[in-house]
C-alpha cells in the first residue's frame, strides 16, 4: 500500500488596512508539496475590498510535476472572483 505524504503551507504575506481596521488589500499564498511523487501546487492570490461587503480576488494555481504525478497531470489556472457579503 502506497501512502502519499503532503505538506501544506498558508502564508498571508501582506495586508493593508483602512482606518477602521477593515482590510482593503490582502495577499495570500498556498503551497502544497506531495513528498511521495515530488509534485507541487502553488496558489498566490490578491484580494481587494471594493466596498465593505464586496471583494474582488484574482489569483493563479500553478502545478508542477511529471505527467503521472498528483499535480503534474493538471493544468495551470488563472481566475477572478467577486465575493458579496450580505
Amino acid at each position: 500500500m502506497d501512502h502519499e505524504i503532503a505538506h501544506t503551507f498558508r502564508v498571508t504575506a501582506a495586508t493593508i488596512r483602512r482606518n477602521k481596521g477593515c482590510s482593503i488589500l490582502k495577499w495570500t499564498n498556498y503551497f502544497v508539496a506531495n513528498l511521495g511523487d515530488e509534485s507541487t501546487f502553488f496558489s498566490p492570490s490578491l484580494t481587494y475590498s471594493l466596498q465593505s461587503n464586496l471583494d474582488l480576488t484574482v489569483g493563479a494555481q500553478w502545478l508542477q510535476g511529471g505527467a503521472d504525478t498528483e499535480y503534474g497531470r493538471l493544468s495551470d489556472t488563472y481566475y477572478a472572483q467577486f465575493q458579496w457579503f450580505f
